[in-house]
């Protein structure tokens, strides 16, 4: 650092003490006494106690540090202080640029600064808005700018609650509403509003008050609770609008609100009942679920079986019009003969399913069947014995079971006709005309 030079050359000491001899004041022709000079030891001065000031051999700790600083080496005498004081000057002028240059150098590498990913960083110049850096190395003169990290990923909390009163005039004791919100504008997060929290916690419970007086207790406190959520949410938007306060609400917890305890246990039992009920009716929903299957299955099998006994009646109607279709050339050209043999098939047919016997009304023949066996349904061939009552001699003849019986039609004492016989099958025209001999014989 440069000094001021002392004066009357070199004689008069230095700011640090150093330099020639002392100026003796001047007395200006006054009374004061005069003060004793030191002591002279070989022309050396003493200090103020007598002791002789050597400054050749004593040094000064901060003239040591600006000889380092500034490459300095003390000399003998004035004349070697005067040759020092110009080498200083020299040498600081030397040192100055690199000492702003470094000054310059820490400046604007302190400038430098980092903002996150999930963050922004508002800028102000000399204290007004300036700009917003997004994520990433950023740099700003300092001292001039300076800079506020804002989150605007990260989801802020407020919760609100009170004690409230009903459109129905009821007081809940606690209703708790938890708000999450994100910053969507830094810039009027920052400067729209003094305090962003302190509002938007007063928005929350002016919007809240406002939807739970115009809802009853009921539904506050039981099926209502979604919509109240929804209301609240879109009153609450409605109302920090207008303050551009730079948030973006995410989403509204409706948590808690309960009656006053005075009538908690009725409510209590209300809303078991309510519980109550909705068990039921998930029970009959389950029920119902197992019983459609069951009762969609039997619908389809009985229509599957109606189906089917149609399709059945159709096929055996068509199989009846085709038979009598085949039938009506022969009843046109022979009717007697046709009409006789669909009698005796029908008869057949009747009468192979019933346990009576026909047996001739007239002549002498004694026909002895085996009833036990006919009654009983017995499956071998019951054999019958003719007696002739006239000469008493007895023939048996086998008759089919009475499945298989052979209707016992009285017959007349004429011969059977070829047409009669014709109509019938040959087995059976064989035992007919058996049965004919045989009562002819007993005549």
């Amino acid at each position: 650092m440069v000094w001021n030079q002392p004066g009357n050359n070199g004689n008069n000491k230095d700011p640090l003490g150093f330099g020639g001899k002392k100026q003796e004041p001047k007395n200006n022709g006054s009374n004061e006494p005069k003060q004793p000079e030191p002591e002279q030891n070989n022309g050396q001065q003493n200090d103020p106690w007598g002791n002789p000031n050597n400054r050749q051999s004593q040094t000064n700790p901060l003239q040591d540090l600006f000889d380092k600083l500034f490459g300095n080496k003390r000399g003998n005498g004035s004349g070697g202080n005067n040759s020092n004081n110009g080498n200083s000057i020299k040498l600081s002028g030397k040192l100055l640029p690199i000492i702003i240059f470094s000054v310059v150098g820490l400046w604007f590498v302190s400038g430098f600064y980092t903002v996150k990913e999930a963050e922004q960083a508002v800028i102000t110049r000399f204290g007004q808005f300036h700009t917003i850096k997004q994520p990433g190395l950023n740099w700003r003169p300092v001292f001039i700018d300076d800079y506020q990290v804002v989150d605007v990923k990260r989801r802020y909390d407020i919760n609100s609650s009170g004690r409230m009163l009903t459109s129905d005039e009821k007081l809940i004791d606690i209703v708790e509403m938890n708000i999450k919100y994100t910053i969507s504008d830094p810039q009027a997060f920052l400067f729209n509003v003094v305090s962003p929290n302190d509002s938007l916690t007063q928005a929350t419970d002016s919007a809240l008050r406002g939807i739970i007086g115009r809802n009853d207790l009921e539904t506050i406190l039981t099926k209502g609770r979604d919509g109240i959520r929804f209301d609240t949410k879109t009153e609450l938007e409605n109302t920090i609008r207008p303050y551009n306060m730079g948030v973006q609400i995410e989403e509204v917890n409706f948590q808690e609100a309960k009656p006053p305890k005075e009538v908690q246990e009725a409510f209590d039992d209300a809303i078991a009942a309510r519980e109550n009920e909705q068990q039921l009716i998930n029970e009959a929903g389950e029920y119902r679920n197992r019983q459609l299957p069951l009762a969609n299955g039997e619908a389809s099998r009985i229509l599957q079986n109606a189906n089917a006994i149609r399709q059945s009646t159709i096929l055996e109607a068509e199989g009846e019009v085709a038979r009598f279709s085949k039938l009506l050339p022969e009843y046109q050209a022979n009717p007697e003969i046709t009409r006789q043999r669909l009698y005796i098939e029908s008869m057949e047919r009747i009468l192979s399913n019933t346990r009576k016997v026909i047996m001739q009304g007239n002549g002498n023949n004694l026909t002895v069947l085996p009833l036990d066996q006919l009654l009983k349904g017995n499956t071998t061939q019951p054999v019958s014995e003719h007696r002739d009552l006239n000469t008493g001699n007895v023939s048996s003849n086998n008759y089919p079971s009475s499945s298989q019986t052979t209707p016992i039609t009285p017959v007349s004492n004429a011969p059977m006709t070829s047409s009669a016989q014709s109509a019938l099958p040959q087995g059976r025209v064989n035992n007919a005309s058996e049965r004919l001999n045989a009562i002819r014989g007993g005549n």
